[in-house]
């Protein structure tokens, strides 16, 4: 239905539930918080998650070679390559400098950029992920500044990554001069490009637009850089939408291109006037909520599946069933187990909800189910006493004295429990939960004597 994915700047449980709720293709970020993307994969393990490391020395002319592959050694020297989850990296790209070059610079500036562009994305492909190239400014560099200048980039990269922008609307300038020389100098720049490029590279490059919207910097009437939500001149979120759901069309149109990061999902100074959380991203869930259902995974021999993924698949812990039918035999997960409950509970009712953790227990526990809380926003802490006010319970491998004393202290408690090796585990256990939209771990309610 759409081909947009998120720019995150910082991240923060908005822009968790943001990405809970739209699922984006591709998400592009500087903040590189190792159990922040950790969660993101446990929840949506297809995304193609791009990161770009801000730096302020973005020199390159003294040393092409010797300095791509010096910015490519101090990127892989972010914690966030050394981590995974199940197995897979949490980054699947990596970009370099950002905006570095205008299209007026002298072509041995460019080709020393090529040089530079190379020496970096050889170093981070041997690392195991992809490199991006280009992401010049809007309105920069044309098919034959690709072909004639960076021959050893287009020979090395697969991903080529574009800035798009326009004000105040997406199709303004395309507009202006469509007529005149065929448009496409903001906005749909990188198909005027593309059309160079595939006839000297045909079916070899898969674009991204790294960055896109709006912004009064690219219009001669415009205060500077600032975004469409900027008090000069607001733009009205409907004609926004109607901007977005233009440039969707087209990229839609072009198979080659996977998709348009949004700047900016989780702003920090000075981009607010460019936050999309709110209106922007509830219309993008409701757009989604329109495409055909999709399993999030199957299972094949008891193992989870994620189905669609073009990556090695992630294990996702499996619910319990939703059904009483459905609850026979080695089906139940025996580390999610719900183990008393009155017939008449209304689970889907919002009872006040408890999180019991163990006496005692390393605060990497609590930190595994952080989104979780900002999510569904659960009481939590090990008392026993205070997790027996609630009707509802989730236990954290809780020992027998704690199962005892719940139900001794409250027997009508739904009581639930979850044993996890680790904090990875957890996260991942409830990492499903918030995939689904539901904070228990299944619908499935018991009658069975108090352990």
């Amino acid at each position: 239905m759409h081909k947009y994915g998120f720019h995150v700047n910082a991240a923060s449980g908005q822009v968790f539930d943001a990405i809970v709720r739209v699922k984006p293709r591709i998400i592009k970020t500087l903040h590189h918080d190792v159990n922040f993307w950790r969660h993101v994969r446990g929840v949506h393990p297809t995304a193609f998650i791009v990161g770009r490391l801000f730096t302020p020395n973005q020199d390159f002319q003294s040393n092409p070679e010797g300095r791509g592959r010096e910015f490519a050694e101090r990127v892989l020297r972010e914690e966030i390559n050394r981590s995974t989850f199940q197995g897979r990296p949490l980054y699947d790209a990596w970009e370099s400098f950002n905006e570095t070059i205008p299209e007026s610079v002298d072509p041995d500036v460019m080709q020393a950029y090529d040089v530079f562009q190379v020496a970096f994305g050889q170093r981070i492909q041997e690392a195991g992920f992809e490199p991006i190239a280009m992401n010049f400014g809007t309105g920069n560099f044309l098919g034959h500044h690709f072909v004639e200048n960076f021959e050893g980039t287009l020979e090395t990269y697969r991903y080529l990554g574009f800035h798009e922008y326009d004000w105040p609307t997406l199709w303004r300038l395309h507009s202006e001069s469509e007529a005149l020389n065929g448009g496409m100098w903001l906005t749909l720049r990188y198909r005027r490009t593309m059309n160079e490029v595939r006839q000297v590279y045909p079916n070899r490059h898969t674009v991204i637009i790294t960055e896109c919207g709006m912004t009064q910097g690219v219009h001669p009437q415009g205060v500077g850089d600032v975004g469409p939500w900027h008090p000069s001149h607001p733009i009205s979120e409907d004609d926004y939408w109607a901007s977005m759901m233009w440039y969707n069309d087209e990229l839609m149109q072009d198979d080659y291109v996977m998709g348009a990061c949004l700047f900016v999902v989780g702003a920090i100074s000075p981009w607010q006037s460019f936050e999309h959380l709110g209106g922007v991203v509830d219309r993008l869930e409701r757009l989604r909520e329109l495409e055909p259902e999709q399993p999030v995974a199957e299972e094949v021999s008891g193992e989870p599946a994620v189905v669609g993924a073009t990556t090695p698949p992630v294990d996702v812990l499996p619910l319990l069933p939703e059904t009483p039918e459905a609850a026979e035999g080695p089906q139940v997960d025996e580390r999610e187990t719900v183990i008393a409950a009155p017939p008449t509970l209304e689970v889907a009712g919002a009872p006040s909800h408890y999180v019991l953790f163990p006496a005692g227990v390393h605060w990497d526990w609590y930190e595994a189910c952080r989104f979780y809380f900002e999510r569904f926003r659960p009481s939590w802490g090990e008392n026993p006493y205070d997790a027996a006010r609630a009707t509802m319970i989730t236990c954290i491998n809780p020992d027998q004295e704690t199962l005892d004393t719940l139900n001794r202290v409250n027997p009508a408690a739904h009581l639930e429990v979850i044993r996890a090796e680790g904090p990875a585990e957890l996260s991942a256990r409830v990492g499903t939960r918030i995939l689904r939209g539901r904070p228990f771990g299944g619908e499935l309610i018991r009658n069975s004597a108090p352990l």
